[in-house]
């Protein structure tokens, strides 16, 4: 069964499940968004 949607079969993806409350979850968050878009491997 595939899923719906429009994601590239040839690129990774990256599935984050969080708590907007937790303190960890956010910094953790706010570094992979930093890191995502200084890097060029990501487009």
């Amino acid at each position: 069964m595939e899923p719906e949607g429009e994601t590239a079969k040839d690129k990774p993806l990256l599935l984050i499940f969080f708590s907007p409350d937790c303190d960890h979850c956010k910094h953790e968050t706010e570094e992979i968004i930093k890191t995502y878009k200084s890097s060029k491997v990501f487009r």
